[in-house]
C-alpha cells in the first residue's frame, strides 16, 4: 500500500459513462442558392445539438462540462444536408480535461430523412464561408426530401474504441428493425451505461447486445480491465498505423513525440486520425504523453495549431492548409501518403544496433504475410488472416508492443542504480556514460516533463509492470501468453425481470429511425445486487480470488454497503496489501455512520490493548531471564517515550489504517469548537517563535539572505532515516531549526499542506520520506533561484523566482515563463527574441482565455498599466499550470498591495516565502494545497473592503451638513468626554441578542445618528495648547475609544489582524486642527511616539506638528484602557484627569486578573498577545514582562506566578477576534 493517496482511484469504473445522440434540433434548411451562389449540399453548415444523453446532463458537473462539447467534435466539418444519402460512417475522438482525464468517445453517423418546413432562426446556425455561425441569410422552402446527418455515440474513460463501435453498429440496426430483438433500444443503453461495471483482471463481463445480426454471432461484447503486470487497453489494432505509415517514420514520429515536439498528423478518414493517434501514446509505454491532445481538431478551431506547446493535432485533410497558418517547428504527417514534413531542428536518431533489431521485430509481426510467405507451414498462432483469427490478431498485437517495450528497455537499463530515491535525484551525467549510444537522444529526453512523471512514479518504491519486470530480465508470462488461452471467471448478465418484461407489452414499434429522445421508461434498472449474487457463487469456490473480492468490494460500494464492504477489503489486505489503496478504504468509510465509525476505531484499540498484552507478558519472560548487570545498564539508555518513537513500526495493520481514517473522518464530520485564536494565526501577524529550546543552524533564506548557497549546504547535511517517522511535534521544531519555516504557524500551515489538507491536529506522525521529498524540492527550487539570476543579470538580488513554466507568447514564441516576487518574465528559447517584462505592481487584471473546450491550449491575458495600458498574452501547456499563474499573481498582487497600504515591506516578504514554500509543497505532494496561501479570494476580503470604505468616507467628523451651534469650541475633555458617552449610548441600544452583534443599519438610521455626526464635528476646532500629561491621557484615550466605535459603525467589527490594520490607518477624526488616525493616537500620543509593532520607525516625524501633542514618557498601563471591542480586549472606561492613575489601575487589574491563566503542572502562562505585541513597553524580557504583569493579580495568582518564573517558563499568546461590544465602566 503507498503512502500517498490515489489520484487515478474510480470507485466505480464502467464500460461507459454516457450515451448521446446529436444532430440539429430542428430539420436543417439550405439557403437560397440564388444569394451566395454555392450549391446548397455543399456550402451550407449548421452546428450539431445534443438531442438527448443518459444520463441526463446536469449544469454544476465538471464531467458534464466536456460532455457539451462534444456536439463540436462530433461534426468536425459541420452538419450539412444532402439530397442523396450518403453512407453510415464510424470513427471516434478524445477529449481532455484539465486535470488530464481522457474521454474516448466512439460515434456512428447515419442519415436521416426529412422534408422542408418553416423553422425557427435561432435554432439553426449557418455560414457561408464553411464556418458555423448564427446567422441566416435567406431561406428557399422545397418541397423535396433530404437527408440530415445524425450521429450516436457512446463515452468512456477508457480506449474501448473497437468495443464501442460493435455496440453502436447493434444499435443503430436495432432502431431500424426492432423486430431483431425483443427488447427495446432503451433496454441495452441503460445496461450499458448503468449495469456494465468495468471488472478487475481475470475477469470478463458480458454485456448482452441486440442478437440475430449475421456479422456479429455473439449476442454480447466482453469487458475486462489489464492487471498490473500487463499493457493498459488497446482496443484497437495496433498494425493499422504500420499499414499507414513506414516503421521508418512511425520510429521518426515517435522519436518526435518523446521529445515533445509539436506533431500534426493528417487523414482524410476521421477514424484512421484516433486509431492512429491512439497506437503512438500506446507505444510510448512507459512514458506518457501529458500535453495538448486532440486527436481530431474541429474546423473552427484550427488556429490552435499555432500554440507554442507541444501537442498532438489530428486533421482532416481537406481542413489542413499548411499556408494559412505558421507551422514553424512543427512535424505535419501524412497519413494517407507515408509522408513526414520536418521544420527547424532535426531530430536526433536513435543508435544504429538497437534501432536495426527493432526494426526486424517490428516486420516480423506487423506484416507476418510477408514473413512467411516462402514457407510450407505458417504457425497456427501466426494467423495470417486477422479478420477470423481474433487470437492471432491479439498475438500480433501484444508482440508489437513488446518490441517496443524491450527497446526502451534496453535504453534505460540500471536506471534504477542511478536514482536515489531517499533524495528522489536522478545521476544524469553517470547514466549517459554508461548509455554513450543513446546520448544524443538521452541528454534532450530527461528534461521533458514525461521522464519526469516516469521517475515520481517510481519514487520509494519498485513497481510490478512489465517494463520494470524486464528490467529485471524478467518478462512475465501474463505478458507473453495469449490471454485468451487462460481460464477467466465469466459473468453473465441475468434476464430481464418479470415485471420488466411487463412493463414492454406498452412499447411501441420503430419507425426505422433513431429516436431524438430515449424513453424513461424503459430503462433498466441496477443489477449491482445481481451481481454480488454472481462474484459470491465464484467466491465460493475461490475464496482466495483478489480479483474476484476486489470486484465485490466495488460491488458493495456501489450499493452503499460500506461496512461490509471494509470487511472484504481486509480479507484481500491479508492476501495482498499492495491490491488495497488507501483511497478505496476512505472511500468505503464515508459511506458509514458515525456509529460504525466508533465501532471500528473501539475493535482497533481492543486489538492494540491484546496485542500490547501479549507482548508484555511476552517481556516479562525474557526479562526474568536477564541478568543484573542488565537491570543496572538501564539507567543509560532511553526514555520510555524516546523508546516508543524509535521503535515506530513502519508496516501497518488494515485494523489500524481503518482507526485513523475513521477517526479522521469523523473529525471533518463533527470539528472541534475553534480554538481561541493560536498564536494570532492571521496570515500577516507577528507571531511568536517556536517555544522549544532549540538553537536554529544559521541565517538562511529565511531571515532576508536570498544567496541560498549556505542554506543549500545545511539542508543536504540532513540525515533522516526513510523507515522512521517523525511525530508532528517534532516536525514543526524540526522544521524551524532547520529554517524552513520561520515561525510555528507557518510550520503547522506546512503540516496541513503535506498531510492533502487535514487539519494539523488530525496528523500525528509524517514520514521521512516525504520530508526528504520536500527538502531535496527545495533544494531544487533554490539551485533554479541561484542560475536564474546568473542568466538573468537584470534580476534583483532580492528578488525570488517562484514559478519556471514553459510557454508560449502572443507571437508564437516558445520559452520559460517566469513569476517572480515583483514581476512576471517571458524569457523566449531563442537568446535573439526580446524578453517581456511585466511589473506585478503594474498588473490590473488577469484573465483566462479559452473558448470554452479544456482540451485545448489554454491562455493566460495579463493587463498592466505600465503608461499605456497593455495586455500581454501567455500560452501555457496544461490548466493545472494556468490556474498556478493566477493563483500565485493574485497572491502577490494582495501582497504588494498591503504592503504599500500598510508601509510594511515584511507583508509582501512573507507572501513570497509561503509562495515558494507552497510550491515546493505541491511538487512534494503532486497538489496544490491553498493551506499556505493567503490572499487566493483578493479582492473580496473584508479587510480590502475596509480600506476602500473608510477611505471614502474620508474625516469621520468632518461633513459639510453638519452644524454645530457653539462658536468656539467647547473645553476638548468636556467634548471628548461627551461624545464617547453618546456614541457608547447609541452603540448598545442597537446590540443584537446574541451580545456580540450591532445593528449597524438601524443605527445609522436612528434619530440621534446625525445629533452625534454633529458633536464629532466640535472636535476638529477644540484647543489642546496648555493640556497637562493627565488631561492629554484622559482625552486622547476617549477619542481614541470613540474612533473606534464610530470606525466600526461605518465598516463593520474587524474578523483579523489585516481588518484591524487597515481600521487602524484608515480611520481618521480631525481633531485641534490636525488629522489623527488610530495608530496616530495609539503610537503617536499615547505611547510617546514609539514605532508600531510592525515597523522600526517612530509614528511621527521630527518636524511633524502633531509631534507637540505627544507624551513625554509612556505609562504602559494605557493598553489597558484601548478598547477594540472582542474577548480579547479590554473595556472601556470614561477617564478623567483627576484619578487618571487610580483608573488606570483598576483597568490594568481587571484586565490582567481576566485574562492571564496559569497552569502549574506544565509550568505554562498564557497571556493575550497584547503581551507579545508591546513586550518592549513591559520589559526587555519575557520574564520582565510576566512579572511586571504579576503586580495586578490576586495575592495567590501574583504567587504562583513568581514562583513560576524562577524556573523555565513556557509562555503561551492567545488571541480572539469575536466580537464582544464593551460597555462604558
Amino acid at each position: 500500500m503507498d503512502d500517498d493517496p490515489e489520484t487515478d482511484f474510480d470507485p466505480s469504473p464502467k464500460f461507459a459513462d454516457f450515451f448521446l445522440v446529436v444532430g440539429s434540433r430542428y430539420p436543417p434548411l439550405p439557403l437560397n442558392p440564388n444569394d451566395e451562389g454555392k450549391p446548397i449540399s455543399e456550402d451550407i453548415l449548421y452546428r450539431g445539438h445534443i438531442l438527448d444523453s443518459f444520463p441526463k446532463l446536469k449544469e454544476d458537473s465538471n464531467q458534464n462540462l466536456i460532455v457539451r462539447d462534444i456536439s463540436m467534435f462530433c461534426i468536425p466539418g459541420g452538419l450539412t444536408v444532402m439530397k442523396t444519402p450518403r453512407p453510415e460512417r464510424t470513427y471516434s475522438f478524445v477529449l481532455t480535461d484539465e486535470l488530464g482525464t481522457r474521454y474516448y468517445v466512439c460515434c456512428l453517423t447515419f442519415d436521416e430523412t426529412f422534408t422542408m418546413a418553416p423553422h425557427q432562426d435561432d435554432e439553426l446556425e449557418l455560414s457561408s464561408e464553411s464556418q458555423p455561425t448564427d446567422n441566416i441569410q435567406e431561406v428557399q422552402e422545397i418541397k423535396e426530401t433530404w437527408y440530415s446527418r445524425k450521429t450516436i455515440c457512446l463515452v468512456s474513460k477508457y480506449p474501448f474504441l473497437y468495443s464501442m463501435k460493435d455496440v453502436l453498429i447493434r444499435l443503430y440496426t436495432l432502431s431500424k428493425n426492432s423486430n431483431n430483438s425483443s427488447l427495446p433500444l432503451e433496454y441495452y443503453v441503460s445496461n450499458l451505461i448503468l449495469n456494465s461495471p468495468l471488472p478487475p483482471s481475470q475477469i470478463i463481463l458480458r454485456i448482452p447486445l441486440p442478437p440475430n445480426f449475421p456479422s456479429f454471432p455473439l449476442p454480447y461484447t466482453q469487458i475486462t480491465a489489464p492487471g498490473s503486470a500487463e499493457f493498459p487497453i488497446a482496443d484497437f489494432p495496433l498494425r493499422l498505423l504500420f499499414l499507414n505509415l513506414s516503421i521508418n517514420n512511425v520510429v521518426k514520429l515517435l522519436c518526435a513525440i518523446l521529445l515533445e515536439r509539436r506533431v500534426i498528423l493528417s487523414s482524410s478518414n476521421q477514424m484512421m486520425l484516433s486509431i492512429a493517434s491512439e497506437s503512438l501514446l500506446c507505444l510510448l509505454y512507459p512514458f506518457k504523453w501529458l500535453h495538448v491532445y486532440i486527436p481530431i481538431l474541429p474546423q473552427s478551431l484550427l488556429e490552435y495549431v499555432e500554440a507554442p506547446t507541444p501537442y498532438i493535432i489530428g486533421i482532416l485533410s481537406k481542413h489542413l492548409v499548411i499556408n494559412q497558418y505558421d507551422l514553424t517547428e512543427v512535424m505535419i504527417v501524412n497519413l494517407d501518403d507515408d509522408e513526414i514534413i520536418e521544420s527547424g531542428e532535426s531530430l536526433p536518431s536513435f543508435p544504429g544496433g538497437p534501432l536495426t533489431l527493432l526494426k526486424k521485430r517490428l516486420r516480423k509481426h506487423v506484416r507476418p504475410e510477408v514473413t512467411y510467405l516462402d514457407q510450407l507451414s505458417v504457425p497456427e498462432r501466426v494467423g495470417l488472416f486477422e479478420d477470423k483469427e481474433k487470437n492471432a490478431r491479439d498475438y500480433h498485437q501484444r508482440l508489437i508492443r513488446i518490441a517496443f517495450l524491450r527497446f526502451f528497455a534496453n535504453m534505460f537499463t540500471n536506471y534504477d542504480k542511478y536514482y536515489d530515491t531517499q533524495s528522489f535525484s536522478f545521476d544524469r551525467v553517470g547514466f549517459i556514460k554508461e548509455h554513450t549510444e543513446y546520448k544524443d537522444f538521452l541528454e534532450p529526453f530527461m528534461d521533458t516533463q514525461a521522464f519526469v512523471r516516469f521517475l515520481s512514479e517510481r519514487s520509494g518504491r519498485r513497481l510490478f509492470n512489465p517494463f520494470d519486470s524486464i528490467i529485471d530480465g524478467v518478462l512475465t508470462t501474463k505478458l507473453l501468453k495469449n490471454p485468451y488461452t487462460f481460464k477467466p471467471f465469466i459473468l453473465e448478465f441475468p434476464p430481464p425481470s418479470s415485471e420488466y418484461l411487463a412493463l414492454l407489452q406498452q412499447t411501441q414499434t420503430s419507425d426505422g429511425a433513431f429516436p431524438n429522445v430515449l424513453r424513461e421508461e424503459f430503462f433498466h434498472p441496477s443489477l449491482a445486487s445481481c451481481f454480488l449474487q454472481s462474484v459470491n457463487d465464484l467466491l465460493f469456490d475461490h475464496p482466495e480470488s483478489v480479483s474476484l473480492l476486489l470486484f465485490k468490494a466495488r460491488l458493495l460500494l456501489q450499493v452503499e454497503e460500506g461496512r461490509e464492504a471494509i470487511g472484504v477489503l481486509e480479507r484481500i489486505y491479508a492476501i495482498d496489501p499492495s491490491a488495497v489503496s488507501r483511497k478505496m478504504i476512505e472511500f468505503a468509510l464515508k459511506k458509514l455512520p458515525d456509529s460504525d465509525l466508533e465501532d471500528l476505531q473501539s475493535m482497533h484499540s481492543i486489538s492494540l490493548q491484546s496485542s500490547s498484552l501479549s507482548n508484555s507478558n511476552s517481556n516479562s519472560n525474557s526479562n526474568s531471564n536477564s541478568n543484573s548487570n542488565n537491570l543496572q545498564s538501564s539507567n543509560d539508555s532511553p526514555n520510555n517515550s524516546q523508546v516508543k518513537e524509535m521503535a515506530t513500526p513502519d508496516v501497518e495493520s488494515f485494523t489500524g489504517l481503518v482507526a485513523n481514517f475513521a477517526s479522521s473522518l469523523l473529525i471533518r464530520r463533527h470539528p472541534p469548537p475553534r480554538p481561541v485564536y493560536e498564536v494570532f494565526s492571521g496570515p500577516t501577524a507577528e507571531v511568536s517563535p517556536m517555544t522549544a529550546s532549540i538553537d536554529r543552524v544559521s541565517s538562511g533564506p529565511v531571515g532576508g539572505c536570498e544567496d541560498f548557497s549556505d542554506h543549500i549546504a545545511v539542508l543536504r547535511q540532513l540525515d533522516l532515516s526513510a523507515h522512521q517517522r517523525m511525530s508532528s511535534d517534532r516536525f514543526l521544531k524540526f522544521v524551524y531549526q532547520v529554517e524552513i519555516v520561520d515561525d510555528e504557524t507557518t510550520g503547522r500551515k506546512l503540516l496541513q499542506a503535506l498531510s492533502h489538507d487535514k487539519s494539523p491536529t488530525q496528523v500525528k506522525m509524517i514520514r521521512n520520506t516525504k520530508i526528504l521529498r520536500l527538502i531535496n524540492n527545495l533544494i531544487t527550487l533554490y539551485q533554479q533561484n541561484n542560475e536564474w539570476h546568473k542568466r538573468l543579470s537584470f534580476l534583483n538580488p532580492t528578488e525570488r523566482v517562484l514559478l519556471i513554466l514553459t510557454a508560449g507568447n502572443s507571437k508564437g514564441t516558445r520559452g520559460h515563463l517566469l513569476l517572480t516576487s515583483t514581476r512576471v518574465v517571458f524569457v523566449p528559447k531563442k537568446g535573439t527574441d526580446e524578453i517581456t517584462l511585466v511589473e506585478i505592481k503594474a498588473v490590473t487584471r488577469v484573465d483566462r482565455e479559452a473558448k470554452g473546450l479544456i482540451s485545448i491550449p489554454l491562455k493566460v491575458k495579463i493587463t498592466a498599466d505600465e503608461g499605456p495600458l497593455q495586455t500581454h498574452t501567455f500560452t501555457l501547456w496544461s490548466g493545472q499550470d494556468r490556474e498556478l499563474v493566477i493563483l500565485y499573481l493574485t497572491e502577490l498582487r494582495a501582497g504588494l498591495k498591503i504592503s504599500r497600504d500598510l508601509s510594511d515591506p515584511r507583508l509582501a516578504q512573507k507572501t513570497t516565502k509561503l509562495l515558494f514554500l507552497a510550491r515546493a509543497t505541491q511538487l512534494t505532494t503532486s497538489e496544490l494545497s491553498k493551506a499556505l496561501l493567503c490572499y487566493e479570494k483578493f479582492p473580496n476580503y473584508t479587510w480590502w473592503n475596509i480600506g476602500k470604505r473608510l477611505e471614502c468616507s474620508g474625516l469621520l467628523n468632518i461633513h459639510p451638513e453638519a452644524e454645530w451651534e457653539w462658536k468656539k469650541a467647547r473645553p476638548a475633555l468636556q467634548v471628548a468626554g461627551e461624545l464617547l458617552q453618546m456614541i457608547l449610548d447609541l452603540f448598545f441600544e442597537f446590540v443584537l441578542p446574541d451580545g456580540s452583534q450591532v445593528d449597524f443599519n438601524k443605527l445609522t438610521a436612528s434619530e440621534r445618528w446625525p445629533i452625534l455626526l454633529n458633536l464629532a464635528c466640535e472636535l476638529g476646532n477644540v484647543d489642546l495648547s496648555g493640556l497637562t500629561r493627565e488631561e492629554t491621557t484622559s482625552f486622547f484615550i476617549n477619542v481614541y475609544n470613540t474612533l473606534v466605535t464610530h470606525s466600526y459603525i461605518l465598516c463593520g467589527f474587524p474578523t483579523c489582524d489585516l481588518d484591524w490594520r487597515y481600521i487602524t490607518r484608515s480611520a481618521y477624526y480631525r481633531v485641534g486642527g490636525s488629522n489623527y488616525c488610530l495608530a496616530d493616537i495609539h503610537h503617536g500620543i499615547l505611547r510617546a511616539n514609539q514605532q508600531q509593532p510592525w515597523f522600526s520607525e517612530p509614528r511621527f516625524g521630527s518636524h511633524d506638528p502633531r509631534l507637540g501633542q505627544a507624551l513625554k514618557e509612556e505609562d504602559p498601563r494605557v493598553h489597558f484602557c484601548l478598547s477594540m471591542h472582542n474577548t480579547s480586549s479590554p473595556s472601556i472606561r470614561l477617564m478623567t484627569p483627576h484619578d487618571l492613575d487610580e483608573l488606570l489601575r483598576r483597568a490594568a487589574e481587571q484586565f490582567c486578573q481576566q485574562h492571564i491563566e496559569l497552569q502549574l503542572a506544565t509550568r505554562t502562562v498564557t497571556a493575550p498577545m497584547l503581551f507579545y505585541w508591546y513586550r518592549s513597553d513591559f520589559g526587555k524580557k519575557e520574564k520582565e514582562v510576566m512579572r511586571y504583569v504579576s503586580q495586578f493579580l490576586t495575592a495567590q495568582k501574583r504567587k504562583d506566578l513568581l514562583q513560576m518564573l524562577e524556573g523555565p517558563t513556557n509562555v503561551q499568546y492567545k488571541f480572539d477576534w469575536k466580537p464582544l461590544p464593551s460597555p462604558i465602566l
